[in-house]
């Protein structure tokens, strides 16, 4: 998984090359071109339908997304002037994905949840993946290093049982 937003974007765009009905496709198109640089915008992509008709997204990659970043980039969306966009992130929270899709915008993240809405050419995805963050449920290992971890161990050792948590 993708630490940095160039990475992101390769990993999300496979993600969801997977995840478009068979005949499909999506290429990365730019991440350079005019309207990238002067919309403060990630990337433009292209997704190819069967018959070949063709619409370039554009991408706004965030490495973490809060509900508040969505009104930002919903006010970025209306400048678009039509072109689709799709906000991407190793992972989006119900929270943040209910206010991306009340603001009519596209999403998907690296746990599975997708939203891609097309009108030309007609296209619908909604998938649901994980609703926790992955790796989130580990915590890091705690250790008795330091001058307070230190403090407590000595007076566990000086003490005679059973101490209460107040006299610690």
């Amino acid at each position: 998984m993708g630490n940095t937003e160039p990475e992101l974007i390769t990993d999300a765009l496979e993600t969801l090359k997977n995840r478009l009905p068979k005949g499909w496709d999506v290429q990365l198109e730019d991440t350079q071109s005019p309207i990238t640089r002067d919309m403060g915008l990630d990337a433009l992509a292209s997704i190819t339908a069967p018959d070949q008709q063709q619409i370039t997204i554009a991408i706004e990659a965030k490495t973490r997304m809060t509900p508040r970043d969505a009104l930002v980039v919903s006010a970025m969306a209306a400048r678009l002037e039509g072109t689709p966009l799709i906000v991407i992130s190793p992972f989006l929270s119900k929270a943040t994905r209910e206010r991306l899709t009340e603001a009519n915008l596209n999403w998907l993240d690296l746990t599975g949840n997708l939203r891609l809405v097309l009108s030309q050419p007609g296209l619908f995805i909604e998938t649901q993946g994980d609703q926790r963050r992955r790796g989130s449920a580990k915590r890091p290992a705690r250790t008795l290093k330091g001058q307070t971890a230190g403090r407590a161990v000595r007076v566990l050792l000086r003490s005679s049982l059973p101490i209460v948590v107040r006299e610690l």
